[in-house]
């Protein structure tokens, strides 16, 4: 269609690298030579506006590395320590101290976490976890003790303060357990380790030398460390070139001190602190009270839910992350397929961003404001040759790639960047949420405009050209790598089109037509696309097209605006020409193969998503909302709750405590109460709450009244287990509102505090 510029980033570590870029225009086609012509010497404004905040959001000491709540890294240094809690008599070793997995690897009980406040600048944590719980084989006497390590940073000095809760010494000495100090570099970057006496200083001091102009890290400790030579199936180092003996250190009624900062070279190592017991305590509880402030400030300007801002704020801050590829960003959770050097969920990402970059959390930090804008503008980047943003994007931890090229996932991507710009408009953020909407404009286009070509289906039917799902042919298929003899010829499927969905088994899907024999959904074998016509692929996209016509303007580009004006235009008719349910009130999946079977009867969310583009009528939406969401015997969202009312969690009575679940309860799927089978889940609720604050209904009564008592039946839904476990779960029972009852509901999974976000801008209105 139009000329598209594609970033190249290239990190050279030798002056004389010589480097030659290729191309090509589809897959069996040649690589050809780059022109010298075709490329660029100068780096556009926003590019460098990109680099400069992603800089500026990649320094200081931060638990960056995702694979362990434990592990406290400098960045751009790119070392640190990991810890670890070693059982003496059995040589286990805990390390990490995650959440349980989702599909959990290790053998034995899982591990109890509490996830403590963290300031997203890394400036405090607080985490407490029983490293060895009861069941643990060998290692019975330590199952009662509980560590908690906070750790506090200013400037470019972190202390991190160790404690149990042993109330004796022969309780201690009965446990048999240690810290391990795991002095490394992290993402493969160079240094060399060192121990040296310091008989001033609790007996040794940890040199971390990166060889370059950034100075020498160092690691002090309040009291002396037994040596432990490194045996059984664990050892100091990630690195198995390293041969030191590792410091450990005996659990105590006292608090183990660690002082790490850095020195300008080894001469001044003696001068960086060493902070005692007492101080590192002040220095904890000063940085803690600072965190405490801040969430309390935001519950001052939303009617008093503190704790939902709480649980966001904490879940976008454990997850933060770095890795040299892809900069900061906040991936979905530390446990989610942790078999991965990083992984990317396109629709989980975008909405992490749409939590931190509006208010009241853009207003309240600055920094996760600026995470969230480096998060924002990777994962619109994960792009794909072929168009579209993928539904994943991860490398495998040997550096392999597992990317989606065959498919996408739910178009929000333009509609979250044009909600962020548009919440910054007469702030300081605006100038920021400028450069970045121009920055991802091309990229949003382009997906639009993929999804426009390759995802709508009989184009020139009569009762055709809507959008379904599918999944393309294109190498490298999931899994595999370009040019591999593991990449397999054919990707698409069924299942794999059914996941760009995001509701990954939903019976909307599998199931459209269950009264019939085959109640499942046909499958073009030469189109590649599920026989599906589909509400959310469809209103989503017209809600996409609105949201870069708005955004043309900012980039003045009235020609895109017009031919976006007519797409949407286009698709609006034929949704209320063929996905509306006359005879119900309510927009529906219907069949597009040759069967013709009309109407799915089974309900999602989805229905509602027309709303967010504006295309019922207000007698439309009327039965929408009397009919289905407000009916108890479908969506059961409550529209005559008081809002907000902070407490009601200690007394949920009637028949919808919770909602909106993900298939109407009359499905005979609900009671399933698997996945996306009945669960109730943050985005969905997002989304029908966007769809419910619509301009051209949101001051309708009954609308007004369900999207206030949608606010509060997710604040309520979210304060089960988060006032019970710190948890934050990526989905949750719809009848008995727990998010633990089932194993495949991570705990620490960012986007269930969306059910707490859509309460915190309810209360801001």
């Amino acid at each position: 269609r139009r000329p598209v510029s594609i970033r190249v980033d290239l990190r050279l570590y030798d002056e004389h690298t010589a480097l030659i870029l290729k191309w090509r225009m589809a897959e069996k086609t040649p690589f050809e030579k780059v022109p010298t012509s075709a490329l660029s010497p100068s780096v556009s404004v926003e590019q460098q506006n990109r680099r400069k905040l992603q800089e500026k959001v990649s320094t200081g000491w931060n638990q960056w590395y995702r694979h362990s709540n434990l592990a406290h890294v400098l960045l751009p240094h790119q070392v640190g320590v990991d810890l670890g809690i070693l059982c003496k008599s059995s040589g286990l070793e805990h390390r990490g101290a995650l959440l349980n997995p989702q599909f959990p690897s290790r053998k034995g009980p899982p591990v109890p976490v509490r996830m403590g406040h963290h300031a997203s600048d890394g400036s405090y944590s607080d985490i407490a976890f029983v490293p060895f719980p009861v069941g643990t084989k060998g290692v019975a006497a330590a199952s009662s003790l509980n560590f908690t390590v906070e750790s506090a940073s200013s400037h470019m000095t972190q202390v991190i303060t160790i404690k149990t809760n042993a109330t004796s010494s022969e309780a201690t000495k009965a446990a048999n357990l240690s810290v391990v100090i795991h002095p490394q570099s992290f993402y493969g970057a160079y240094s060399t380790i060192q121990h040296v006496q310091d008989h001033s200083n609790g007996g040794a001091t940890i040199l971390i030398d990166t060889g370059g102009d950034l100075g020498v890290v160092t690691a002090k400790f309040s009291r002396s460390p037994n040596p432990i030579s490194p045996t059984g199936q664990w050892r100091c180092y990630d690195d198995p070139q390293r041969s030191l003996e590792c410091l450990g250190f005996d659990i105590t009624t006292e608090d183990l001190v660690i002082t790490l900062s850095v020195a300008a070279s080894h001469d001044e190592v003696k001068l960086s602190p060493s902070l005692g017991v007492s101080q590192a305590s002040s220095m904890v509880h000063e940085a803690r009270q600072r965190v405490i402030e801040s969430i309390n400030n935001a519950g001052a300007v939303t009617q008093g839910l503190t704790e939902a801002y709480d649980a966001m704020i904490t879940g976008f801050s454990w997850n933060v992350n770095f890795e040299p590829r892809v900069a900061v960003t906040v991936p979905v959770s530390r446990t989610f397929e942790s078999n991965f050097a990083y992984i990317f969920f396109d629709w989980d990402m975008f909405f992490l961003s749409l939590m931190t970059c509006t208010a009241p959390i853009a207003v309240n930090n600055t920094v996760a404001f600026e995470m969230g804008i480096s998060n924002l503008i990777e994962v619109a980047q994960t792009r794909s040759s072929y168009g579209q943003v993928m539904n994943k994007r991860a490398a495998t931890a040997d550096g392999e790639s597992s990317d989606t090229n065959d498919r996408t996932e739910p178009l929000v991507g333009s509609t979250v960047v044009l909600k962020i710009y548009q919440d910054s408009i007469g702030t300081p953020r605006e100038e920021t949420l400028t450069w970045v909407v121009k920055l991802l404009f091309p990229t949003l286009l382009t997906w639009n405009q993929w999804a426009w070509d390759y995802r709508r289906y009989k184009i020139g039917d009569p009762s055709g050209g809507l959008f379904t799902l599918g999944s393309d042919n294109h190498l490298p298929c999931e899994g595999s790598t370009v040019g591999l003899n593991s990449s397999r010829q054919v990707c698409a499927s069924q299942a794999a089109a059914i996941l760009e969905s995001g509701m990954d088994n939903s019976p909307m899907y599998y199931h459209p037509f269950p009264n019939l024999n085959n109640s499942g959904p046909g499958w073009d074998t030469e189109a590649n696309k599920v026989q599906l016509y589909d509400c959310q692929h469809s209103t989503l996209f017209v809600a996409e097209s609105q949201a870069l016509q708005e955004m043309s303007k900012i980039v003045n580009d009235s020609e895109v605006k017009q031919m976006l004006s007519e797409q949407s235009s286009s698709i609006t008719v034929l949704i209320n020409k063929i996905l509306w349910d006359e005879s119900t009130g309510i927009y529906r999946q219907v069949d597009a193969s040759n069967l013709t079977r009309g109407f799915s009867s089974e309900l999602s969310p989805t229905s509602f998503y027309a709303m967010l583009a504006g295309i019922p009528s207000n007698d439309q939406v009327s039965r929408m909302v009397s009919g289905f969401l407000t009916n108890a015997s479908e969506f059961c969202v409550s529209s005559s709750t008081r809002f907000p009312a902070l407490n009601r969690t200690t007394d949920v009575t009637g028949s919808c405590p919770f909602s909106i679940p993900s298939i109407s309860r009359s499905s005979p799927y609900f009671f399933g109460n698997d996945y996306w089978s009945g669960r109730t889940w943050g985005p969905l609720n997002l989304l029908v709450y966007l769809s419910l604050s619509h301009g051209n209904y949101a001051e309708i009564p009954a609308v007004k009244a369900a999207r206030k008592g949608l606010c509060q039946q997710s604040y309520d839904l979210l304060m089960i287990e988060w006032r019970k476990n710190r948890h934050i779960h990526e989905n949750y029972n719809s009848t008995n509102g727990l998010g633990g009852d089932v194993v495949n509901s991570n705990p620490f999974y960012h986007w269930g505090a969306l059910l707490g976000y859509v309460a915190l801008r309810e209360a801001m209105l």
